[in-house]
C-alpha cells in the first residue's frame, strides 16, 4: 500500500535568534537535543532518514531526506516541550 502526502507551500517568516543544531549522520543512531521551536528547517549533506519524538530512532521506514535538500517541518510539543 502506498500513502501519498499532500504537499502545501507554507510561507515562513525568518526571524532573528534562530538556533542551529548540528548532528553527525552515520550508519548508527544520532540524536539532537530538544528543539524549542514550532518549525524546524532540516538539511543534510548526505541522504538520511529522520525521525522526531521522544527517543526517536530513524529507520528506512522513517522520513527520507535527500542530500542537499532543505525541508521545513512543523513540530508539536511533546512531554519535554
Amino acid at each position: 500500500m502506498v500513502h501519498y502526502v499532500k504537499r502545501e507551500i507554507i510561507p515562513i517568516t525568518v526571524t532573528a535568534g534562530a538556533v542551529t543544531l548540528a548532528v553527525s549522520v552515520g550508519a548508527s543512531h544520532a540524536e539532537s537535543a530538544a528543539i524549542p521551536a514550532e518549525l524546524v528547517r532540516v538539511v543534510s549533506t548526505v541522504a538520511a532518514y529522520i525521525e522526531f519524538g521522544t527517543n526517536p530512532i530513524a529507520t528506512n521506514a522513517s522520513m527520507y531526506l535527500p542530500a542537499a535538500r532543505a525541508r521545513v517541518l512543523p513540530l508539536h510539543a511533546g512531554p519535554e516541550g
